[in-house]
């Protein structure tokens, strides 16, 4: 990994530990999965995301969640060439770059979330999502093809742009 790279994990784990320790989690290593996933200790969940000079982790009980994502991203439009490859056809409609950067990120954070739930890599086309750009809320569905993937009608989240940056939260409710 590049320097900066190796940094900005180390910087991550580190908010992941402070983010365990405001739940009451003793502090722990956040190990580190067969798909680079980070493992949180038995009792919580959480997602870690970095661009340059933003870290960010977030963390919660289980008791409530079965997942949580987070993503951050730089503010600035998802090139043309790439929005087909993020937004499915039914969301690219009229979609600007500026709009398909906050897509993009609300799917990192979805994918981040719905991991440790079904264990394999979620393409961008296999999930569309709802954004609500008044309140920032979004929703997501599945293509349809995945049965593991009915599992985001219980999926909430919220994406909010600063100045700079993309912020994009997304978690699991557990079903009984």
């Amino acid at each position: 990994m590049v320097e900066s790279r190796v940094v900005e994990f180390a910087q991550g784990r580190s908010c992941a530990r402070l983010a365990l320790v405001e739940l009451g989690v003793a502090p722990a290593a956040i190990l580190r999965g067969t798909q680079r996933e980070p493992i949180w200790p038995d009792g919580a969940v959480g997602s870690i995301a970095h661009t340059d000079a933003t870290v960010i982790a977030v963390a919660a009980n289980n008791h409530a969640l079965a997942g949580l994502g987070v993503d951050v991203e730089k503010k600035a439009p998802l090139s043309a060439h790439l929005i087909p490859m993020v937004c499915r056809e039914d969301e690219a409609v009229g979609i600007s770059g500026e709009q398909a950067n906050i897509v993009f990120s609300a799917k990192e954070a979805i994918y981040k979330c719905i991991f440790p739930v079904v264990q394999r890599y979620v393409d961008f086309l296999e999930v569309s999502v709802a954004l609500d750009h008044s309140s920032g809320r979004f929703t997501a569905m599945s293509d349809g093809q995945h049965r593991d993937l009915e599992l985001l009608r219980h999926l909430q989240g919220v994406s909010f742009v600063t100045q700079d940056l993309v912020f994009s939260v997304a978690w699991l409710l557990k079903q009984n």
